[in-house]
């Protein structure tokens, strides 16, 4: 896992070692930001980066959360 803030963006690279049910992938990434202090979610928009490390048909994904929004959007 890889973290990144730039300008007002955060941005979050996983890397896969194989398959995994997207349900639960996005699952982990709400509770990664449940981690994220909440003054810097109202402050910071949100990227969560998803690949594999072998070719998948189901990866990459990236999803965004807006400050405003509860969700991401992928």
């Amino acid at each position: 896992v890889k973290v990144y803030v730039n300008s007002k963006i955060i941005r979050i690279f996983v890397k896969l070692d194989g398959e995994a049910d997207f349900d639960k992938v996005k699952e982990v990434a709400n509770k990664t930001i449940s981690k994220i202090k909440k003054d810097n979610l109202k402050f910071y928009d949100v990227e969560f980066f998803v690949d594999t490390k072998e070719e998948s048909k189901t990866y990459p994904k990236i999803g965004y959360k807006h400050k405003k929004s509860k969700e991401f959007v992928w």
